[in-house]
């Protein structure tokens, strides 16, 4: 099943290898995957992040946040999986069970255990070539997403967004492309407070890249802010044309409020710096 993270991935790493260089995706890398260090103990993203690891590391596993996580869908290594009918029973028991628990860290520790139940089914939903309402695919993105596994969350997201035929629980006031556009802004605006900036690429790339390319129908203040989002993580990295390029998308969709006035400027005299490259 085609998929535009693995595609970019591999592109980075050619990339890397025809330069000599490391790739993005080797051992020592990415830092952020697996130094302790590196997380805030006051945010509340990085605590569920913590515990995980702390919680791995006592049991000798290995936690979610190492390198090499695979994006979506990999070869089963469970029982076949039942029935749709089997995994809905057993998803309503584990909700309840969810409901009494006391805290989002200790919903989110239970989360983790419980995706890898339903992962089998959900991936061979995938890989088979299925399309049907599938309420056990949702609830995992949405799990996925909770737990900060934003490689799987946004692999199967592309998977049911493209498909058209899947909903929300009931509750949700969101459909599934601005939740996840809702997930993913909310993680990365997070890395950008951290003291070392962690980069949220490739997953924001591809989202703002998938969101364009599949013209998903978003509201004009999700949408810009996508973009608003991916602007400000280019300009840690200095991507000046990128930034003014993004302020310039987002004020086209959401002419009234995509509030970038301060970081377009910012982005134009940067750009003007440089002779034979006038910005506007």
């Amino acid at each position: 099943m085609e998929n535009p993270l693995l595609a970019l991935k591999a592109k980075q790493i050619a990339d890397a290898l025809e330069a000599g260089e490391p790739h993005p995706y080797q051992a020592g890398f990415v830092p952020e995957r697996d130094d302790v260090h590196r997380l805030d103990p006051h945010n509340p993203l990085h605590k569920i992040k913590l515990k995980q690891i702390a919680d791995a590391a006592e049991s000798g596993e290995p936690h979610p946040y190492e390198a090499a996580v695979s994006v979506v869908l990999k070869p089963a290594v469970a029982a076949l999986p039942k029935s749709l009918a089997h995994y809905q029973a057993a998803m309503d028991a584990d909700l309840a069970s969810l409901a009494v628990l006391p805290t989002l860290e200790a919903k989110a520790l239970a989360k983790k255990t419980m995706i890898e139940t339903y992962w089998p089914f959900v991936e061979e939903y995938g890989n088979g070539g299925d399309a049907y309402p599938n309420s056990i695919a949702v609830r995992l993105m949405i799990w996925l997403f909770d737990v900060l596994d934003i490689e799987r969350g946004l692999g199967l997201a592309f998977l049911l967004i493209k498909q058209g035929i899947h909903q929300t629980p009931t509750k949700f006031d969101r459909d599934i492309p601005t939740f996840v556009c809702d997930s993913v802004y909310d993680w990365a605006n997070a890395l950008l407070k951290l003291e070392q900036r962690e980069s949220a690429s490739p997953y924001l790339d591809v989202l703002v890249a998938t969101i364009e390319r599949e013209k998903w129908s978003l509201a004009p203040p999700v949408k810009s802010k996508m973009f608003v989002i991916l602007a400000k993580h280019k300009k840690v990295g200095g991507d000046w044309m990128a930034v003014l390029d993004l302020c310039n998308r987002a004020e086209a969709c959401n002419p009234d409020g995509a509030g970038v006035k301060t970081l377009k400027a910012e982005a134009v005299a940067n750009i003007n710096k440089f002779p034979g490259a006038p910005a506007e």
